[in-house]
């Protein structure tokens, strides 16, 4: 069987036909919706979801038979009627007019497939047996369910979050690249239970603003730990002494504000008190 290509598609604003109006269309368009496609249904009649899509003005719905006119201008074109003559003459226009087909539940006429989606957030895992089993991957979509909880989508949210600090503060080079594998590895070993159990014994912190001491080590920031990365790289006033290093220091976000606090016979830069 010919190798499928992976990939996830942008659909915002584009132009996506539906033909057919039953509950395995349904399932089709509520999908679109969810990338943000602009749908057009084709169908005689349809469920109450579809219709009430079509009224609310999020999709528009067509009260007729298919036509091979309906293919025009579109981008991707799913066939799920009842009747594979109906879905054959869908696909046959489409590909007529080269726009990637789907007819649902009919492999020798798919371009491409559906996968099964586990969505939590900004994390969506496609798993796919190209057209051999459907019903494998719907079992392995509810095991990635189970090991993927919805506390994820805030994860991989704060993930983002983080990522795009580091590319704002870091150099590129191994250090940084070795931070951001560091940052992935921290989601992937989140016990939710543990998290849920520490905030609920957790007392509530006033406002205010931290204070962290971090241990600079022997000078190498490739040694340093992904806490101390990360703290340097967000902190708006660093206090160091003489034996941090340079290569340290740069570490430090452009603005933030490094006082040198270090202490050497006969030339104090900062007294105790201060």
């Amino acid at each position: 069987m010919m190798s499928l290509f992976p990939l996830f598609l942008k659909l915002e604003g584009r132009p996506v036909l539906v033909v057919g109006g039953g509950e395995i269309a349904e399932g089709k368009v509520s999908s679109l919706l969810h990338a943000g496609a602009f749908v057009h249904v084709v169908a005689p009649t349809a469920t109450l979801a579809i219709s009430a899509w079509a009224e609310e003005g999020r999709i528009q719905w067509h009260k007729r038979s298919f036509a091979a006119s309906d293919v025009s201008d579109q981008e991707l074109v799913i066939a799920a009627t009842s009747s594979p003559d109906v879905n054959h003459e869908v696909y046959a226009e489409a590909h007529r007019h080269r726009v990637l087909c789907n007819v649902v539940d009919d492999p020798p006429y798919c371009d491409f497939y559906f996968p099964a989606v586990v969505r939590r957030g900004d994390l969506q895992i496609a798993i796919s047996t190209g057209g051999q089993s459907p019903a494998l991957a719907q079992q392995l979509r509810l095991q990635l369910e189970s090991q993927f909880g919805p506390e994820y989508a805030e994860r991989i949210s704060e993930l983002g979050r983080q990522r795009r600090e580091v590319l704002a503060t870091q150099p590129p080079g191994d250090a940084r690249k070795k931070l951001l594998h560091e940052l992935a590895q921290e989601v992937l070993e989140f016990d939710p239970v543990e998290a849920k159990a520490h905030r609920k014994d957790r007392k509530i912190q006033p406002e205010g603003k931290n204070v962290y001491l971090v241990g600079a080590g022997p000078g190498d920031p490739g040694l340093l730990t992904l806490k101390a990365h990360r703290l340097l790289g967000t902190a708006d006033v660093i206090l160091h002494d003489e034996l941090v290093s340079q290569e340290i220091l740069q570490l430090a976000r452009p603005d933030a504000n490094l006082v040198n606090v270090g202490k050497r016979h006969g030339a104090k830069r900062i007294t105790q008190e201060q």
